[in-house]
């Protein structure tokens, strides 16, 4: 079996290498860290328009249709150039979830925002006392849909994310994951600090 990459994967890892190097130079990392800002626009903006964030989203959605070999060739140039674009929590914890199990509707309204750039998600997989597998989140049912009680902890851009995919137990034991609106009423986001 040859685990060799192909030409169009080498020139992906290459486009992504080149865009990031460009974009998280030395000066542009230490301006993000002394900022408030906890995402590099420029860069995110031109992974975007190269095709890159929508890399692995459906055609039908505006992106090309890639696997995971290209998500994963893409996040080691992010690695490796300590960019601030939130490929893992956008693409890889929302987009793809969402292009996989989610609604008709939720993959109209989110994905192609995603692929242009436009649209961050994020998941709230953490819990103190809990994991994503097996969450103290409970979901309880309601006439209008239903009510997520619990707590989430180290959400990755949570205050800027359009959307949050958020793992619950409903009342039949079950885990769901529902799509959340961050800055919905009954919704509390706090700063949680972490250490480099």
């Amino acid at each position: 079996m040859d685990f060799s990459l192909t030409d169009e994967q080498k020139a992906l890892s290459e486009l992504s290498e080149k865009i990031l190097t460009d974009h998280a130079t030395l000066d542009r990392l230490k301006a993000l860290e002394d900022s408030d800002e906890c995402i590099d626009r420029e860069a995110w903006a031109a992974l975007a328009g190269a095709g890159l964030v929508g890399a692995a989203l459906p055609e039908s959605h505006g992106g090309s249709g890639a696997g995971l070999v290209e998500v994963c060739l893409i996040l080691e140039q992010v690695g490796r150039a300590v960019a601030h674009v939130p490929f893992l929590p956008t693409v890889v914890h929302g987009a793809l979830p969402i292009a996989r199990f989610g609604t008709d509707e939720q993959r109209r309204r989110l994905l192609p925002g995603v692929a242009e750039g436009k649209t961050l998600l994020t998941a709230a997989l953490s819990e103190v006392d809990g994991d994503a597998r097996s969450p103290t989140t409970t979901a309880t049912r309601t006439p209008d849909g239903f009510r997520l009680d619990g707590v989430k902890v180290a959400v990755p851009i949570a205050r800027q994310a359009e959307a949050c995919l958020v793992p619950a137990r409903t009342e039949a034991g079950h885990t769901a994951v529902f799509v959340v609106d961050p800055r919905a009423a009954g919704v509390g986001l706090e700063p949680q600090e972490t250490f480099n």
